[in-house]
């Protein structure tokens, strides 16, 4: 299979070659540069001929199927928390007073207590601060010191730690 592809191919580099002054192929790409470009062809074609796609197990792993239920609980309960967190941080980004800024900071800090500590899948910090560098300028004191304690809270989460260190969102 690969030998019957691989003489194909051959034979119609060598075609290529052959037909160049008919092709009318300009004259700073002559024969020779053509029959590099067509050998590095050549040899790039097979490489991905011999490529291992087939699964390395015929079978999920034992334990795979028995913590289905674990995961499509978990699925539902991200996407639970993911709706609550997006409602806060536009209630933030929307609110025209301090407190109702306050109110959706201590609801989100709330919120990530309440999830064992974590952020919701998929969300990163910067998504915080591109809300937070709009809002900023029409924040109170108050509003920028609770969001900024919401910001150190969510900066721990998605630092990556050092396996010696006791960490605790405490």
């Amino acid at each position: 299979k690969n030998a019957d592809l691989m003489a194909n191919l051959v034979v119609g580099c060598l075609l290529l070659v052959a037909s160049a002054q008919g092709l009318k192929i300009p004259a700073s790409f002559g024969r020779r540069d053509l029959a590099r470009l067509a050998g590095a062809g050549a040899i790039a074609v097979p490489l991905a001929a011999i490529a291992n796609t087939a699964p390395e197990l015929s079978e999920p792993m034992k334990g795979f199927d028995a913590t289905e239920d674990k995961r499509a609980a978990f699925l539902v309960a991200q996407k639970k928390f993911k709706k609550a967190w997006r409602k806060q941080v536009a209630n933030f980004e929307f609110a025209t007073t301090d407190s109702e800024a306050i109110a959706a900071t201590d609801a989100m800090y709330k919120l990530i207590m309440d999830n064992n500590g974590q952020v919701p899948e998929g969300v990163k910090k910067a998504d915080l601060d591109s809300v937070y560098k709009r809002v900023q300028p029409k924040l109170g004191k108050n509003a920028r010191m609770e969001f900024l304690k919401l910001d150190k809270l969510v900066l721990d989460i998605q630092s990556v730690k050092g396996l010696n260190n006791n960490y605790s969102i405490d």
